[in-house]
């Protein structure tokens, strides 16, 4: 396989290696392959080591952290507004708690009376929310749907449920002891004097409470000022220009068995096949074929240089994001022909080897140039590339991710 740019690996790691281990040893791998073999080694690729999960899933971990972040922002929030609750409804019932106390009962036992029946509160609303969470657990699959990797689907593990128990019985306790401690305080002679209409908080409460207040208003304010940059950058993204239309475009993916299928050729035949018997079709208005949609995470890249000039050697040239289409697919995505013309049918196998040029990408290649007509090399066969004439130029299109442009993209007839 030397030579070749790009492949993708699998191995299960030895019992006691972890994942910071292995990709420790590729650094070393990759400069003894490239001292080796230095005339097949591609020194603009670099290799990248993942667990199987990441590479299905991708990087979720900042996601997550964020979400987490926000989920605690949110407890807080709402155990300062419990513990102020709490504090006035134990103010309130200082008279209960002079009566108590002028009964017998000492402080600990009263403040352990009211702790009991805040932490039953803070049960109740952990088991009320865990029987949420298992309800919106088998809501979040069909919510998804395609977007997010849920194979085998999703559930709540038990350390999970173990876990928001007890921070619910913790967050209880936190809550209610302050309160209960701060109202047994209460002198007892104006405990029983007071009326129900007569009763106020202490000042030591008041700070409490205000220290509270303040706290929730200063998390709501963070949770509003990310939340809306979050809806900000969200609106900036959706309206971001994209170079292609998808409205009224639908997609589908088709694999090719390799023991039915095994040359291009045979590939070739069924696609164009494909297209005929869609293009009939009763409301289809154009049909085509592409090795990978824009946005969809799948793309492909190849080394390329001008033919003119010294072309640096294959392991040294830069890499182009490639698409192979089929005639048919700029109209179908409304990309815009800016210059020469789309493939035909004549663009086969056998014929001369064309290629499509981005509008970016024939600014950068050919500047103050007419790239029509121009040749390219690309790829790694006969050791030095193949050689492609440039018949056309269209506009740009945003094929791997939304918040930047690629700056080069080549499209290649898909039987060539």
């Amino acid at each position: 396989m030397r030579g070749y740019s790009f492949m993708r690996c699998i191995g299960r790691l030895k019992p006691g290696i972890t994942m910071q281990q292995a990709q420790a040893t590729m650094p070393a791998l990759e400069q003894g392959y490239r001292a080796q073999h230095p005339e097949t080694a591609d020194c603009t690729w670099t290799s990248v080591l993942v667990s199987a999960t990441e590479d299905v899933t991708g990087d979720l971990r900042p996601a997550f952290v964020t979400l987490l972040i926000a989920v605690g922002a949110v407890l807080m929030i709402a155990c300062s507004n419990v513990a102020n609750l709490l504090l006035v409804r134990f103010s309130g019932r200082r008279r209960e708690i002079a009566l108590r106390m002028a009964l017998g009962a000492n402080r600990r036992n009263v403040v352990r009376l009211f702790v009991l029946e805040s932490a039953t509160l803070s049960v109740i609303a952990g088991i009320i929310g865990l029987c949420l969470a298992l309800w919106i657990v088998d809501l979040v699959p069909k919510i998804a749907g395609d977007n997010v990797p849920l194979e085998g689907g999703i559930k709540l593990h038990w350390a999970v449920l173990v876990f928001t128990l007890l921070l619910s019985l913790l967050t209880g306790l936190s809550m209610g002891c302050y309160p209960a401690w701060q109202s047994s305080r209460a002198d007892l002679i104006e405990g029983l004097k007071e009326s129900n209409r007569t009763m106020s908080a202490s000042r030591g409460q008041h700070r409490f409470r205000r220290g509270l207040v303040s706290v929730q208003v200063a998390l709501s304010m963070v949770l509003l000022a990310a939340a809306a940059m979050l809806a900000s950058s969200f609106v900036r993204l959706s309206n971001q220009e994209t170079g292609f239309r998808s409205d009224h475009v639908w997609a589908a993916g088709i694999g090719l068995p390799a023991g039915r299928y095994p040359d291009p050729a045979s590939r070739a035949r069924f696609a164009q096949r494909l297209v005929e018997e869609v293009q009939a079709s009763p409301g289809v208005e154009v049909a085509a074929t592409v090795d990978a949609v824009p946005l969809s995470g799948n793309y492909s890249q190849t080394p390329y240089a001008r033919t003119d000039g010294n072309p640096l050697p294959v392991n040294q040239r830069p890499l182009g994001l490639t698409r192979s289409i089929s005639p048919g697919y700029f109209r179908a995505l409304r990309i815009p022909l800016l210059a020469g013309r789309e493939f035909t049918e004549r663009d086969a196998a056998d014929g001369p080897l064309v290629v499509i040029l981005s509008s970016s990408t024939a600014k950068r290649l050919f500047p103050n140039e007419n790239p029509l007509g121009k040749q390219l090399l690309f790829g790694v066969d006969n050791g030095n590339g193949l050689v492609a004439e440039v018949v056309g130029v269209v506009g740009d299109v945003r094929s791997r991710e939304l918040a930047k442009t690629n700056d080069v993209e080549f499209y290649r007839p898909w039987p060539q």
